[in-house]
């Protein structure tokens, strides 16, 4: 099963997929590592639905206008990627990493968070709605610059054996980073 997801990037390219994007449905995809040389449109308009990704590692991926649901990701790593005008619903990711990626304008919802990692990058002008956060890790020297517009709705962070629901709408940087003290009652790790 190795380069199965290789081989739909390079059909992608050569334009010899039945869709114009590439669709995952009902997949199983594992150990695969994508090192994509310049941030391309190797995952424009992609659909991954009903499907499950584990040790995946991808660079400079393209995902902008992409559309997850229903799917899980675990352990898997996007290095140098674009989510712009993601939409994802309904999915779980665990222990995967988000390393100088950009989601910017996207729309997350009934999403899990698992032990993931944001580091560097930007939430930018998106939307996590009724999304849970379990011990994340949000990490960046400029952290405050990068979450401008984070909007947060309805959703649930969880830290260690302590939690907080957030009802209504919040931006994440307030969340993070807030003058009345809700922070402390995590610790100081977040950030």
């Amino acid at each position: 099963m190795t380069q199965l997801l290789q081989n739909l990037v390079d059909r992608y390219k050569k334009k010899l997929l039945s869709t114009p994007n590439i669709q995952l449905t009902n997949m199983v995809l594992s150990d695969e590592v994508l090192l994509i040389p310049d941030m391309d449109s190797s995952f424009t308009r992609c659909m991954i639905n009903k499907s499950e990704l584990t040790d995946i590692k991808i660079c400079n991926g393209n995902f902008d206008c992409g559309f997850f649901t229903h799917s899980a990701l675990k352990n898997c790593i996007f290095e140098n990627s674009s989510f712009q005008e993601l939409n994802c619903q309904k999915c779980v990711f665990t222990n995967c990493s988000f390393i100088d990626c950009r989601f910017i304008d996207s729309e997350i919802s009934e999403t899990i968070f698992s032990n993931c990692k944001f580091e560097k990058g930007s939430l930018e002008s998106s939307e996590f709605s009724s999304c849970e956060f379990i011990d994340p890790i949000f990490s960046d020297s400029k952290l405050d610059t990068v979450l401008l517009f984070t909007r947060i709705v309805d959703s649930k962070f969880i830290k260690f054996n302590k939690s907080i629901k957030f009802e209504g709408k919040f931006f994440l940087i307030d969340l993070l980073f807030p003058k009345n003290g809700i922070m402390e009652i995590f610790h100081e790790d977040w950030y």
